[in-house]
């Protein structure tokens, strides 16, 4: 690199338009010429110093390891400082000025840093990880190797495990560390060094945690605090920590070293640069799947930046892809968090971002997902997303991309969140969302979360009574049988699938008629059998053999046949609570028409299970009115009386009818069981 002379009066200009990102040395007369440069303190500072020195005479410190004839007697080893000939070059390197962190007394010689550079240009194409860290220790306090030596790194192991580990072997992170230290005032180093570690750490867990325990993330973290005026080291800092935080020991430690805020500050540093705006929130995102973390970023209004971001760059797809993550992240399972980024008008932001890139793959995805997590159980912003055009974006990604299993998924349960609000119901209808969500189950059947996030969608847009016709009568009801049959093993489908039965078969004998003849009564009593520790899967699965049996005598006999009685009193033991109301209606239904059935529920315990259930539930008033509508039914058989009675369930009943006077149920259903249990 050839050296440059820079007049004392382009220094005062220098100083006063300021230029970031690259070694001050290193510029033309031309890069010093324009009102829109930026400078760092530190830089701004060395600067002064070489004003300093430019009227301070050349100085000459001999090493007792030089001889009187110039030669080093030490092989290179002692620091020479001088004033060079035409140029302002005491103190300095051949790459520009020794960093105030390295060691003074010591200087590469020339042989040295030319030896190592070559072996560095070798490499580039070869790419041998030894010789490369090799060049990189031999002149660690040359920044010029050291940028140049990282930049090979970079380049050789992106995107390549094999060259990550490579290079993690022969001691390549060190080496990229120590660098750092040596030159921490140096932002080249610096920024070549996020970049180097970021590209080591991309997808490899090991070499995160590595990186970590070496002091990795210190460096990154002290980097973005020094350079923060740089928008090109805050791009390679912030990618960098994003990169690590996909470890979650790292996503507590990023936080402790304050990097949340100077990631935040970084943001508010560079609203021009895309890239650095792309890869802050990169790096929030990941660090915002630590559930305290997301409380940080919301505290330091970090959603108002991300949002203010994703409001000025409609048009970077990059930026609309991570931003809409990031406030994904931030929204999911917290209804404050939603409100506040809706207050932002981030739905808006969001929906902007998704029309400004339709062919954009990735960008219709996680805006997709993004509102999906912001409509999670929260009413009003549902509300607010299908007045603002999210559910047409929605189901055109979902149209668009339809090859995309990926997309399909988050698509679906995007609508699926969407239709829990009673006007996105008719809308998603009226823009053929229900077709688009039953294609997809076609089309992904073996997919198991798009499945399961299909049957979701199709569950809460049966709500309505017009799409419940419109499911029912077509393939929708086949298709979610078959996923339920192909995937018992799939906690999520079986407990979807039995939801989206339930909406569709209830008080519709059609409907039961036809998902019994689909084959759906065994393919929820499989399920069920597998997931006895899952609650929820127990609910869902007891409720929808208890819709299907309601008032349907056909359904109830073929539900006893294939050996479904036994699975809902497993259920009800293995969770009381859980499965007590839906135990008691399920075994009501099943006993209310089919004689066969009260044997069954007799002999498989089912009378003991209902009546302990009631006991301990008594602050449940469900459990105690289904309860007393299945002993209403058991009590016709004279069997069934003799264990009730047993077992003590009047007085269980009257328990609950004083604890229950207001409510209708418990009276009337306690009433008539009392009456057939007592007659």
């Amino acid at each position: 690199m050839a050296e440059l002379f820079i007049p004392a009066d382009k220094i005062e200009r220098f100083i006063e338009n300021g230029v970031c990102g690259r070694d001050l040395l290193d510029f033309s007369d031309d890069d010093l010429k324009g009102a829109d440069l930026q400078l760092t303190a530190i830089q701004v500072k060395k600067l002064r110093r070489e004003l300093q020195k430019i009227m301070t005479p050349p100085q000459l410190i001999i090493d007792d390891s030089v001889g009187l004839d110039g030669h080093d007697r030490m092989g290179g080893q002692a620091m020479r400082l001088g004033m060079a000939q035409g140029g302002l070059h005491q103190g300095l390197t051949s790459s520009g000025l020794l960093d105030s962190a390295a060691d003074t007394s010591y200087m590469h010689s020339e042989a040295d840093v030319e030896n190592s550079m070559g072996i560095l240009a070798r490499n580039k194409e070869k790419g041998d990880p030894e010789q490369i860290v090799s060049a990189l220790q031999a002149c660690v306090y040359d920044a010029r190797v050291q940028v140049e030596g990282m930049q090979v790194i970079r380049n050789l192991v992106w995107g390549k495990s094999d060259e990550q580990n490579a290079v993690a072997s022969a001691a390549g992170i060190e080496a990229v560390i120590g660098g750092m230290r040596a030159h921490r005032d140096n932002v080249d180093v610096q920024e070549m060094a996020c970049s180097a570690l970021g590209n080591l750490a991309w997808s490899n867990s090991n070499i995160q945690a590595r990186i970590a325990e070496l002091g990795g993330i210190e460096e990154i973290v002290g980097a973005t605090q020094t350079h923060v005026r740089s928008g090109g080291c805050m791009q390679k800092c912030t990618l960098a920590l994003g990169n690590l935080a996909c470890h979650a020991q790292n996503q507590v430690k990023v936080a402790q070293l304050n990097g949340i805020q100077l990631i935040l500050q970084a943001l508010t540093e560079h609203p021009q640069h895309t890239l650095c705006i792309q890869y802050c929130c990169w790096a929030l995102k990941n660090l915002c799947l630590h559930a305290e973390n997301k409380v940080r970023v919301m505290r330091a209004n970090g959603h108002k930046l991300v949002v203010a971001a994703l409001k000025a760059n409609p048009g970077h797809a990059g930026i609309v892809d991570e931003a809409c993550q990031t406030l994904g992240k931030l929204a999911w399972g917290n209804s404050e968090h939603q409100n506040k980024i809706a207050s932002e008008v981030g739905i808006e932001a969001i929906v902007a971002g998704m029309k400004a890139h339709p062919s954009r793959l990735n960008v219709s995805q996680q805006g997709a997902l993004a509102l999906g997590d912001l409509a999670w159980s929260n009413v009003a912003v549902q509300q607010r997303i299908g007045q603002c055009g999210g559910v047409q974006v929605t189901i055109a990604a979902m149209n668009r991309f339809a090859e995309n299993a990926g997309c399909q998924q988050k698509c679906a349960l995007a609508l699926g969140n969407f239709a829990c609000q009673e006007d996105n119901q008719v809308k998603i209808a009226q823009l053929d969302g229900i077709s688009s969500i039953i294609a997809t189950m076609d089309k992904h059947s073996n997919h198991q979360l798009c499945l399961q996030y299909c049957c979701w969608a199709l569950k809460n847009l049966s709500l309505n009574e017009a799409n419940k016709k419109r499911i029912a009568s077509g393939r929708a009801p086949r298709l979610i049988v078959e996923a339920l049959r192909n995937y018992p093993w799939h906690a999520g489908i079986v407990e979807e699938a039995c939801g989206c039965i339930r909406k569709l078969v209830w008080g519709n004998a059609e409907n039961q008629n036809r998902i019994a003849m689909e084959g759906g009564i065994e393919a929820i009593i499989n399920g069920m059998t597998m997931h006895v520790p899952k609650a929820s899967v127990q609910q869902q699965c007891g409720l929808a053999l208890g819709d299907l049996a309601w008032s349907n005598e056909s359904n109830q006999e073929r539900i006893g046949r294939a050996g479904g009685i036994p699975p809902i009193i497993a259920g009800m033991h293995a969770h009381p609570t859980h499965s007590g109301t839906q135990g008691g209606l399920a075994l009501g239904n099943l006993g209310s028409l089919c004689t066969a059935n009260r044997k069954l529920i007799a002999h498989a315990g089912g009378i003991p299970a209902i009546c302990k259930s009631m006991k301990t539930n008594l602050q449940y008033p469900g459990v105690q009115e289904y309860g007393c509508w299945a002993l209403r039914h058991l009590a016709l058989d004279a069997e069934c009386k003799h264990i009730a009675l047993r077992e003590g369930a009047p007085q269980i009943m009257r328990q609950g009818m004083q604890e229950y006077p207001n409510r209708t149920g418990v009276q009337e259903q306690a009433s008539y069981a009392l009456k057939n249990l007592l007659s």
